[in-house]
C-alpha cells in the first residue's frame, strides 16, 4: 500500500458477512483482511497478549453478533492505540453492511 492507504480488518463468524462487508468497506486505496473472529488459534484467546492482524490494521471493524464480552475486552486492551468499530449487520438491497454501534477512536483519530 502506498502513502495514505488505509487497513482495515473485518472481523465476523459469518463467511457470507465477511465477504460482503469487506467488499463494502474496500476501495482503491484500501486493503481489507477478513477474521473469522475468536477460536482456539486466536492469539489473544491462546494468551499471547496480541493479534498480528489488528495490530496492522488502521481500523477494526467487529461484528456485535460475533463479539462475545470477552473477546470483544481482549481485542480493546491489546490493542489500545487501534480504532475499532462494534457494528451490527444491516442489509440493504440484498447485501449485507456494517452499520456502526460504537466507536473507539485511535489516540492519532482524537
Amino acid at each position: 500500500m502506498g502513502p495514505g492507504a488505509r487497513s482495515i480488518l473485518v472481523v465476523t463468524s459469518s463467511p457470507e458477512r465477511r465477504e460482503q462487508w469487506a467488499a463494502a468497506v474496500g476501495g482503491r486505496r484500501t486493503a481489507v483482511e477478513t477474521c473469522p473472529g475468536p477460536s482456539e488459534r486466536c492469539p489473544l484467546v491462546a494468551g499471547l497478549g496480541s493479534c498480528p492482524l489488528v495490530a496492522r490494521a488502521d481500523l477494526v471493524i467487529y461484528d456485535v453478533e460475533s463479539a462475545s464480552p470477552r473477546s470483544f475486552g481482549l481485542v480493546m486492551q491489546a490493542h489500545l492505540s487501534a480504532e475499532i468499530v462494534l457494528a451490527r449487520d444491516r442489509v440493504v438491497g440484498g447485501r449485507h453492511r456494517p452499520t456502526p454501534v460504537m466507536r473507539r477512536a485511535s489516540p492519532a483519530c482524537g
